[in-house]
């Protein structure tokens, strides 16, 4: 049977690749391109007021509040709030099969379709965590504004709020540099946000034989087809629960990883690092600065605790230390 070199569709050399010449079993195949990302999976999504937007408020100033005398008033006051609108994007892809591919395989169809399904699924959750950290409506207006979009000032106050302190702090680096992170998730912090009368997350629809284009024009083949689909947005209630320390140097001795500095953001935030729903978000090459400082058993500010069913959890002061390959991404100094 001929084969085609296409693009976007699955070919008979991608099943001979999977399958063991010996027994026609499934091979293991190593997922080289997978990365950690877990800020997609961790992070409290919640249902949007609107189909396209989710309109929130954010408040802007406090009620006065005054002594009185006996006999006397005081006059009448009331906080104030400021409208925010977060917007949100659809991503999608579908997955696309030859009928004929799968029957070549077997018995080992359902395994093969799944594997495939699978790698679009990987694709969808760094395309979505790249969008939390870099998405840009400047640059496509498609997306939505990423934490670095929204958090690119070292002289911002959160909130607008003079009387709080910079949640942007820098470390000194110039060039090619990277950020971490310290964000308190939660209903009236920062959260993700999907449509209304929709479903968050990845919305998988298998949608059985379908009759598709051909890589030759005018032709057509019968194809299994997978939609994939991820509606969501970010919304950042409060300004002060998302704490960034960037313009971090990846390697040398100089102007890289500060405990000084993470200490000082994480006291900024509104439950300095007690709430259960913070994390620490870093590259590997920050972890690994991190890593170095543990084995440095004087250090208390590092923990590694064990986990009943999974690895240890590093932990800065108690927070978790998670690692998103997406910050991998050079990133431009901050002012």
């Amino acid at each position: 049977m001929p084969l085609t070199a296409v693009g976007g569709v699955y070919t008979l050399l991608d099943l001979i690749k999977m399958l063991d010449p010996s027994n026609g079993q499934l091979l293991f195949v190593a997922e080289t391109l997978a990365r950690k990302n877990p800020i997609v999976r961790e992070v409290p999504i919640m249902e949007a007021n609107q189909a396209l937007t989710h309109i929130g408020s954010r408040q802007s100033s406090l009620p006065t509040v005054q002594k009185r005398a006996i006999n006397d008033g005081v006059p009448k006051s009331a906080h104030k709030e400021i409208p925010v609108t977060a917007p949100m994007s659809l991503f999608e892809t579908m997955s696309q099969v030859d009928e004929e591919l799968l029957r070549l395989a077997g018995t080992n169809a359902g395994a093969v379709r799944q594997r495939k399904d699978a790698a679009f699924i990987e694709a969808m959750a760094q395309a979505v965590a790249d969008e939390i950290f870099f998405g840009s409506i400047a640059d496509d207006v498609l997306g939505f504004n990423g934490l670095t979009t929204m958090f690119n000032s070292s002289t911002t106050y959160p909130n607008g709020d003079s009387s709080w302190y910079y949640n942007v702090l820098k470390a000194g680096g110039a060039g090619g540099c990277t950020s971490v992170w310290i964000i308190e998730w939660g209903p009236e912090k920062a959260h993700l946000i999907y449509p209304k009368n929709t479903v968050g997350g990845i919305e998988i629809q298998d949608l059985g034989k379908q009759l598709v284009a051909g890589v030759t024009a005018s032709t057509e083949f019968v194809a299994y087809v997978t939609q994939f689909k991820w509606r969501c947005g970010l919304f950042v209630a409060d300004e002060r629960c998302v704490q960034r320390l960037c313009n971090i140097e990846r390697t040398g001795v100089a102007n890289i990883w500060s405990d000084d500095d993470m200490i000082t953001l994480m006291n900024q935030l509104p439950d300095m690092g007690e709430n259960p729903n913070t994390r620490i978000y870093c590259n590997r090459q920050i972890r690994t600065q991190m890593d170095i400082r543990l084995k440095d058993k004087n250090n208390v500010n590092y923990t590694s605790s064990d986990q009943p069913f999974g690895p240890p959890v590093m932990r800065f002061r108690g927070v978790p230390v998670q690692v998103c390959d997406a910050l991998n991404t050079a990133e431009a100094d901050v002012a």
